[in-house]
């Protein structure tokens, strides 16, 4: 039994096995989380004045 990383709810069987496709790392978070996340990250994309630099980004891939 796995618990949602940001409500705490019970994930079913789907948001377990659900991966991010930019890290290859499992999600860990419910649907409800996940479409809040997803919006939050399309939002920021699409505000002009919000500018991301991918060198800037770090990656641990140290963790599998």
């Amino acid at each position: 039994m796995s618990r949602c990383k940001a409500c705490d709810t019970i994930m079913n069987e789907y948001e377990l096995k659900r991966i991010d496709h930019n890290t290859g790392h499992h999600l860990d978070l419910c649907n409800v989380c996940a479409r809040y996340s997803l919006d939050a990250m399309q939002d920021a994309w699409n505000d002009s004045s919000t500018e991301i630099k991918l060198d800037e980004l770090v990656l641990d891939r140290s963790i599998n």
